[in-house]
C-alpha cells in the first residue's frame, strides 16, 4: 500500500504542479525497479496524461496494458488517453477513430463498474465536453448536448453525491440552453 501511495500520480501532480520535469524524474529514477509492474506504468502514464506529454502517456499506458490488459483502471485510463487524443486530433477522421475507440472502452467500463465507481462517467462526460466544443458543428450540437445530458442524468442517478458530476451537469445545461 505504501508503494502504491508513493507512486500515485495525483500527489506527485499536486506536489510538482509547476515542475513536470521533477515529477517525471521521480518515475524515471525508479522505473528500472518496477519495469514489470503494470501499476507503476499506469501511474506514470496517468501523470503524463494529466500534466505532461500525450506521446509519453501513450507509451507508458501501452506498457501497463501489455502487463495487465484486464485491469479496469488501465482500460479506463487508456480510454481517457484516446479521448484526449481525439480532442487534440489533427483532422476529423483521426479524431473520430480515437473517439470511437475510447468511447467504446468507457461504455464497457460503465457497464462493468459504473454502479460503484463514478470515474468512467467523469472521464466520458468531461471529454465529451471537449469533443463537442472542438469537433461538433453547429447543426449537430443540439443532439450532442442532449445525448450528453442523458449521460449526466444517468451518472447523477448512480452517483448523486459526486460533486464533479453535478458541476458538469450545470456546465452542460448552460451550454445547451
Amino acid at each position: 500500500r505504501l508503494y502504491k501511495r508513493l507512486i500515485n500520480h495525483a500527489p506527485l501532480w499536486n506536489r510538482f504542479y509547476d515542475d513536470v520535469e521533477s515529477a517525471r524524474s521521480i518515475y524515471e529514477n525508479v522505473k528500472e525497479f518496477y519495469a514489470n509492474d503494470f501499476h507503476f506504468w499506469l501511474q506514470f502514464g496517468s501523470f503524463e496524461l494529466d500534466r505532461g506529454n500525450l506521446s509519453f502517456a501513450e507509451n507508458y499506458l501501452s506498457q501497463a496494458r501489455s502487463l495487465n490488459e484486464k485491469d479496469d483502471y488501465v482500460m479506463t485510463t487508456v480510454a481517457y488517453l484516446y479521448l484526449k487524443k481525439a480532442a487534440a486530433g489533427a483532422n476529423i477522421g483521426q479524431a473520430r477513430a480515437y473517439w470511437e475507440e475510447g468511447e467504446a472502452i468507457l461504455k464497457e467500463q460503465i457497464k462493468i463498474r459504473g454502479d460503484r465507481d463514478a470515474y468512467p462517467y467523469v472521464i466520458l462526460i468531461s471529454q465529451s465536453l471537449a469533443w463537442i466544443q472542438t469537433w461538433v458543428v453547429d447543426d449537430e450540437r443540439k443532439p450532442a448536448w442532449e445525448h450528453l445530458l442523458k449521460l449526466v442524468s444517468e451518472a447523477r442517478g448512480k452517483h448523486p453525491r459526486y460533486e464533479l458530476i453535478a458541476t458538469y451537469e450545470k456546465e452542460i445545461k448552460k451550454a445547451y440552453w
